[in-house]
């Protein structure tokens, strides 16, 4: 791996833990009552406790402390084990993250009306690493 390629992967590894502290937010006012502060308005409750809020039957934050780990998980492999197959199931991963990180958005804005905060900072953080993602896949270096 060449350098600019370990350089961009220590800032996936934050990124990462961005997302499972954010899902792990989430999951706490879910299932452990904590209150957690909505930024705008009482917008957040409407956005975790709507009907698309779940998928098969789960919560979408257990879906994303799944999700965050996987992605810890293969960050760390990639950078200290380095082989193709983890770039390529890290990257499969951020990118599919993305898409459905729209499809959440999308839900939000068009079907539910309301934005959560939480949500967006879910969203950001899987935009910034598909970014970097792309700068690494499309880095000039070898």
């Amino acid at each position: 791996m060449t350098k600019t390629k370990k350089y961009f992967s220590f800032f996936l590894l934050p990124l990462s833990l961005i997302g499972l502290v954010d899902s792990f937010a989430i999951h706490q006012k879910i299932y452990g009552g904590y209150y957690l502060p909505c930024v705008i308005g009482k917008s957040c409750d409407i956005v975790l406790y709507s009907k698309y809020s779940t998928l098969f039957g789960i919560h979408l934050s257990y879906w994303g402390l799944a999700f965050y780990s996987f992605i810890f998980i293969l960050a760390l492999s990639n950078l200290f084990i380095g082989k193709k197959f983890f770039r390529f199931a890290y990257f499969s991963s951020i990118f599919a993250g993305l898409a459905f990180s729209f499809y959440l958005l999308y839900l939000q804005i068009f079907l539910i009306g309301s934005l959560c905060v939480y949500c967006v900072i879910s969203f950001s953080d899987i935009l910034l690493a598909s970014i970097l993602s792309s700068i690494i896949i499309f880095s000039k270096q070898k």
